[in-house]
């Protein structure tokens, strides 16, 4: 999980959603090298699926329904790593 995180960041990414389908180890407010994991803001993420064309929209669904029953966090880059930058 953090491999993907950690390359999402370095294309650009702001926040990336991330699931732990193995073990469930994530957890809200955990930090994971350079990154904290928190629960998500739902109005946000409504405003960011409002961005999405049609087609993106549908694949973000069936995603969730693939992973249904597993939590989605967060991932955002910590303070300590951005003062470093």
């Amino acid at each position: 999980v953090l491999r993907n995180v950690h390359q999402a960041f370095r294309d650009g990414a702001k926040q990336v959603m991330v699931t732990d389908l193995e073990k469930d180890r994530l957890q809200s407010g955990n930090q994971y090298g350079y990154y904290q994991v928190e629960k998500p803001d739902s109005e946000l993420l409504g405003k960011a699926m409002a961005l999405l064309e049609e087609e993106e929209q549908e694949a973000v669904r069936e995603l969730c329904r693939m992973t249904e029953g597993q939590d989605w966090y967060v991932a955002v880059q910590t303070e300590h790593l951005l003062a470093c930058l």
